[in-house]
């Protein structure tokens, strides 16, 4: 909210007008659903998750709505690929900012050539167990802290891969 509030200063210093660029922090469950709803509202900017996208359209089919929600993102690694680099690359877009970026690699799609690749895998295997995980305070944490712990999907999705990698 910080960030959106800089932003909007901005904007308002650089000359747009208050009337055509208003902050208005709110609940996007309480304030925000009938916030977006209002006839007043030229246009909503949403980043946040694809049911919230789909509700507010559900509620306002005619909304102009510019939205980044989550979702699978996706790298795919193919034959001709240099496989080092395709390492590094998926590395650094599945864990820097601790995976919490919108654009963070989530899913893996290997050519079966790749796929198959002993060396390919045990590389990856190496590079992504080499991550030091720590405090942002330490200068060679790779992976730091989340923002907050999981909770609703993403906890039930650590619960059960846990439960899975124990054998349970």
């Amino acid at each position: 909210m910080l960030v959106a509030w800089e932003l909007c200063k901005c904007f308002w210093r650089g000359g747009v007008p208050r009337e055509a660029l208003q902050f208005a922090p709110c609940s996007g469950a309480v304030g925000g659903a009938r916030l977006v709803a209002s006839p007043e509202v030229g246009a909503v900017i949403l980043t946040g998750g694809t049911s919230t996208a789909l509700r507010m359209l559900e509620a306002t089919p005619a909304m102009n709505l510019l939205a980044e929600t989550g979702g699978k993102n996706a790298t795919v690694v193919t034959g001709m690929s240099d496989r080092d680099m395709a390492i590094k690359h998926v590395l650094h877009s599945a864990f820097s900012h601790t995976g919490q970026k919108c654009s963070a690699t989530s899913l893996l799609i290997l050519e079966a050539e790749v796929y198959e690749d002993a060396d390919f895998r045990k590389t990856l295997i190496d590079a992504i167990e080499s991550m030091k995980v720590g405090s942002a305070w330490e200068l060679d944490t790779r992976i730091g802290p989340m923002i907050h712990a999981p909770d609703g999907d993403l906890e039930r999705a650590s619960r059960s891969s846990s439960m899975a990698s124990r054998g349970r």
